[in-house]
């Protein structure tokens, strides 16, 4: 029995709370103590809190039931006084009857230590443990009895009695009846296995059991609702020592999905709730999938702000038509509202930091509650939306400075309302990079760089590197502000669509030498680019202005003055500056529904006037379970000839996130005069398509057909290219976790983290004499 004694007349409703005492520690910590607590200093007391306070307090296990709690009237609130008897403490751990398996590892596995406070549960983790360990080793009927033995009021010794029983070695595992399913695929999911040459495994009472119970749970997920699992006649030696231990399955019918019959609901019509188990109705039944399905019903209404709303199923199967039907009662409870937004932070003092860490540590302070309280798109007053919930951790996640960031919907007094609760421990943000590397347009080259994630505590980015290659030489320094401030009042209001007031900006100066086949090209220069979201995630803006030095070999020297606004823009080496203006995929990397389309526009002078009109068309359509097509389509403009402009802003074609099988601006008209010189054209149509398919977790495959046409001038087309191949693709960056990109919110500027390498061979299927060809390609962060 917990005592609870409280002065009733002294502590009054919502009394601050001006202290805390704690009297009776000794071994425990007042730090863990007060972070168990449900009430904190500076916070109004509430009648209803003293016996969680009490019940927070044993739940640690450290104290024995007699707490009490004192108030105190002091100026201004109350003083709260917590007196606690701490446990005793286990002087020794003793093990009694052991002669198989040493004291030493028993001690090792045993889960209390000497020095630790005895607690409730501290005999049967003792015990279990215990037996465990046995169990392993095949002692089956091993049994552990734990004794207490106090020595005095403060101390104790903990006895572990041992009786080791015999131990039995399988000599096979026999499973019969399992027709439709092989032996090798349910001997997986067992914990007993029959011995083999030197390997040696003894039988298991407690783990057989289980056993039986996960061959009968991988029967029923499958489908097979009225399956039979049970042990069959054991074959033993006649003299002991081994034995072989049958299971027997019946398995019976497996059974289609039926009709899915709701009830209980009235916030949706009965379409929108059976319409997610359409996929599978028809279908054998797989608990997985069907999970799925019962988790769409639960986020529709989760997404209208019932987070409490509960979903019961219950099934009957027909034997004769061998289906099985659901019965899904719902109750929809009351929609719930955000009270507050709280964020807990797990900061660890820095020690020993070097002249590199300390400087890091001034240039990126950790990050203040204005930077994470803008990425949450739950507001408080409005209702607890659970698609707002994981996209405001989706959004802390993209920043790159935090290692975890969990949420919960705290219950509050009320029980309609709920605080959304952030817990986040900030990582490492920011990183010094050296190392080497290959690639088809760099040849070998070392690279190394300084990346800021978090400069000046605003979660804005600072990245330095440098590349220098056989065919390549790059100096780069970059910066992107999520939250730009703009000048003017009229670009401030157009500019921020986004109700969080997202306006990102993206800054960089470089220098790229580029050695070529035929020539050499360097550019040096600086970019801007402003993107006025106007809705995260889907669709965008963007104004950019570049400013560049272009020299190449045998053009001599010339300026390039550009500008262009909204939208795709394909660079001269075929890659993407992916700022998609429509965008409905479900996900960043690995899209598997949805579309992009996208648009955009360049003018300027670069030896002669540039206007260059950009597009694409990205679409994604699920086939099967594993398979996907992905269909990829660029458009490139010009309404003047190529000639009258710098080589390098023309168009081209061929390359590893181009078109594959060709080397990179390999294929397309070629110079009169020189037949290895490749001049680009006015006039680009490409489309790449892809059947995917995943290989493992992160690790996806895919196979390609690329075709392609370049014209010289701005109405006229070469004659078509065409390539066939396969490749891998491997990402560290996680999938996202919940729904449509729109939802989310995530935008292609928050897409910075992860590390992305794809693998392709390619071959030509159509092709010009004077094309340049290349078999493997090879590609850091790619993907369309």
């Amino acid at each position: 029995m917990v005592l609870l004694l409280v002065l009733p007349a002294v502590a009054q409703e919502d009394e601050i709370i001006k202290a805390i005492e704690i009297q009776g520690l000794n071994k425990v910590s007042r730090e863990k103590v007060l972070y168990a607590l449900p009430v904190k200093v500076g916070k109004p007391y509430r009648p209803r809190q003293p016996g969680e306070v009490i019940h927070a307090v044993y739940d640690l296990g450290c104290f024995s039931e007699d707490i009490k709690l004192f108030t105190e009237k002091v100026e201004g609130g109350i003083n709260l006084i917590l007196i606690v008897r701490e446990n005793p403490t286990i002087e020794e751990v003793e093990f009694i009857g052991n002669t198989k398996i040493p004291t030493r590892a028993l001690r090792g596995a045993c889960p209390v230590k000497a020095g630790d406070l005895i607690a409730p549960d501290s005999a049967q983790k003792i015990k279990s443990a215990i037996e465990k360990v046995y169990r392993t080793k095949g002692y089956s009927n091993a049994s552990v009895l734990v004794n207490a033995a106090d020595q005095g009021t403060t101390q104790t010794i903990a006895q572990v009695v041992i009786d080791e029983g015999e131990k039995l070695k399988i000599r096979d595992l026999i499973i019969r009846g399992n027709k439709s399913v092989p032996t090798a695929v349910l001997r997986l999911q067992l914990e007993n296995k029959g011995s083999w040459l030197f390997i040696k495994n003894y039988y298991n009472s407690e783990s057989f059991r289980d056993d039986l119970d996960m061959v009968r749970l991988y029967y029923l997920t499958r489908g097979y609702f009225d399956v039979r699992v049970r042990a069959g006649e054991f074959i033993s030696a006649p003299e002991g020592g081994w034995v072989s231990p049958v299971i027997k399955i019946e398995a019976g019918q497996r059974y289609r999905v039926g009709e899915i019959r709701p009830s209980g609901f009235t916030l949706f019509m009965r379409e929108q709730i059976v319409e997610p188990f359409k996929p599978v109705q028809g279908r054998h039944y797989r608990a997985e999938r069907f999970r799925d399905c019962l988790q769409k019903v639960k986020d529709l209404y989760g997404d209208e702000g019932y987070i409490d709303a509960e979903i019961y199923p219950d099934y009957d199967t027909d034997r004769e038509s061998g289906l099985v039907h659901f019965d899904l009662r719902i109750e929809e409870h009351e929609r719930v509202y955000v009270r507050k937004i709280l964020i807990r932070k797990n900061e660890y003092p820095a020690e020993g930091e070097n002249f590199v860490e300390r400087l890091h540590g001034r240039l990126s302070p950790p990050v203040g509650d204005q930077v994470i309280q803008r990425e949450v798109l739950l507001k408080p007053g409005e209702a607890y939306r659970r698609f707002e919930e994981v996209a405001s951790v989706d959004r802390l996640h993209s920043l790159g400075i935090f290692d975890s960031v969990e949420a919960e919907a705290a219950l509050t007094d009320n029980q309609t309302e709920r605080d959304l609760l952030l817990t986040v421990e900030e990582g490492n943000t920011g990183n010094v990079i050296v190392g080497v590397g290959l690639s088809e347009l760099a040849g070998a080259y070392v690279h190394g760089g300084y990346i800021n994630r978090n400069l000046f505590g605003e979660a804005r980015h600072l990245r330095t590197s440098f590349l220098l290659g056989t065919r390549d030489i790059q100096f780069r320094i970059g910066y992107l502000d999520r939250y730009f401030n703009l000048p003017g009042t009229w670009l401030d209001q157009y500019f921020k669509g986004d109700p969080s007031g997202l306006v990102p900006f993206r800054f960089e100066i470089y220098r790229d030498a580029l050695r070529l086949r035929e020539y050499e090209e360097t550019h040096t220069g600086v970019s801007a680019l402003l993107t006025r979201v106007l809705r995260p995630g889907y669709l965008s803006e963007d104004w950019g202005l570049r400013l560049e030095y272009v020299e190449t070999e045998e053009d001599g020297y010339h300026r390039a003055h550009r500008w262009g606004y909204f939208g795709t823009r394909n660079g001269d080496d075929g890659d993407e500056d992916t700022e998609e203006d429509f965008n409905t995929t479900d996900d960043w990397w690995w899209p598997t529904r949805g579309h992009i389309l996208g648009g955009g526009a360049e003018v300027g002078f670069a030896d002669g006037p540039l206007v260059k009109l950009t597009g694409r068309y990205s679409r994604y359509k699920k086939l099967s379970d594993r398979l996907i097509y992905a269909l990829n389509t660029k458009l490139g403009w010009m309404p003047l000839d190529a000639d009258s402009v710098g080589i390098s802003e023309r168009l081209f074609m061929g390359g590893a996130s181009d078109l594959r099988g060709f080397a990179f601006r390999g294929a397309g008209p070629v110079d009169d005069k020189n037949d290895d010189l490749h001049i680009g054209g006015s006039l680009k149509l490409l489309a790449q398509n892809e059947l995917r398919f995943p290989i493992y977790k992160q690790l996806k495959g895919f196979a390609f057909l690329d075709a392609g046409m370049l014209g010289e001038g701005p109405f006229e087309l070469d004659t078509p290219r065409a390539s066939g191949g396969v490749g891998v693709r491997f990402s560290t960056a996680k999938a996202r976790r919940y729904g449509p990109r729109w939802k989310t919110g995530i935008t292609g500027v928050d897409l910075m983290r992860g590390f992305h390498v794809e693998v392709s061979l390619g071959a030509p299927i159509l092709k010009d004499s004077d094309d340049d060809t290349q078999f493997l390609h090879f590609v850091l962060g790619s993907a369309f």
